[in-house]
């Protein structure tokens, strides 16, 4: 269901891109590391925040399934290896919502996450879908390998966030 201008620029964008029989599709939620000053990402926002022990809502009723950036880069040069077209979902292979994705990320970060508050999408002013969990099986298919779990996602960006330390190989 397209529930705002968003969504709809979204699927028009798709059906454009898959008119031509070579093409690519690639569904994802990304999330990943930019350092741009006063525009954090979500990762950057939520690492920040739980660090700093600030109050913050993760929505209990809106699910997706957030990969990190470099993965989800890896899959689709591997995708482009393999010459695949079509319509493909690449993200982490479950589905949580976003009041989870902040308590299992304050578990890796070892704070608390007390002041996790769980909010509702609805609350928003911009109506929102509440699902963008997606089903992954046939990318995992095409690619011969698992994509990662919400735990795998969430340890991969704390590990790779800019001026971490990082266990010598």
């Amino acid at each position: 269901k397209l529930v705002n201008e968003y969504a709809v620029s979204k699927f028009a964008g798709e059906a454009f891109v898959l008119g031509h029989p070579d093409n690519l599709v690639v569904r994802t939620n990304l999330t990943g590391w930019r350092s741009w000053q006063g525009r954090p990402t979500f990762i950057e926002w939520a690492v920040r925040s739980l660090r700093e022990a600030e109050a913050v809502q993760g929505f209990s009723d809106f699910f997706t399934s957030t990969i990190d950036a470099d993965r989800l880069a890896n899959a689709i040069l591997d995708l482009l290896d393999r010459k695949v077209s079509g319509l493909l979902n690449v993200a982490a292979r479950e589905t949580v919502d976003k009041a989870t994705f902040l308590r299992r990320l304050a578990r890796e970060l070892n704070v608390s996450a007390e002041k996790i508050r769980s909010a509702s999408v609805k609350s928003l002013p911009t109506a929102r879908a509440e699902s963008l969990g997606l089903d992954v099986r046939k990318a995992e298919g095409v690619l011969g390998y698992k994509l990662p779990t919400t735990d795998e996602v969430i340890a991969s960006l704390v590990r790779s966030e800019p001026g971490a330390v990082r266990p010598a190989l």
